[in-house]
């Protein structure tokens, strides 16, 4: 009767082993497919940055290949050559504005000055060479 008894805590021991195994290989695969869902998830995400970052590229491309085609027409041609080079056609006067450099390094357009407050041209090159 022993022995009976024996066998069954054994055979019980042995089905409790077989459980937790199987529950370990079971858990390792459920833990590696949820990592193989979670890649494919990203790689998704990824893959539809890209996409919308392609499509703003090929609008951007389109926009910059009008503007190409404009350019190298006369008329754009002649309009980056009067806004750029500045230049003119005969008979024309051309305009010519030199910007000033305000204290915090931005260009600016000069703007007459009242008389009271304007240095003497000498002095304004003297200011220019020695203290530049």
């Amino acid at each position: 009767m022993e022995k009976r008894v024996r066998s069954k805590q054994r055979a019980v021991g042995k089905g409790r082993l077989i459980l937790v195994g199987t529950l370990a290989v079971l858990g390792f695969f459920v833990f590696s497919f949820g990592g193989l869902v979670l890649n494919g998830y990203r790689l998704n995400q990824q893959a539809d940055a890209l996409r919308r970052d392609i499509k703003a590229l090929e609008v951007e491309n389109e926009k910059l290949q009008g503007e190409a085609a404009y350019l190298e027409g006369d008329q754009g041609l002649e309009k980056m050559a009067r806004e750029q080079l500045g230049w003119v056609r005969p008979g024309e006067t051309g305009v010519v504005t030199i910007p000033s450099v305000k204290d915090d390094g931005e260009r600016s357009v000069p703007t007459t000055a009242s008389k009271g407050s304007e240095l003497p041209n000498w002095r304004r090159w003297w200011d220019l060479f020695f203290k530049g």
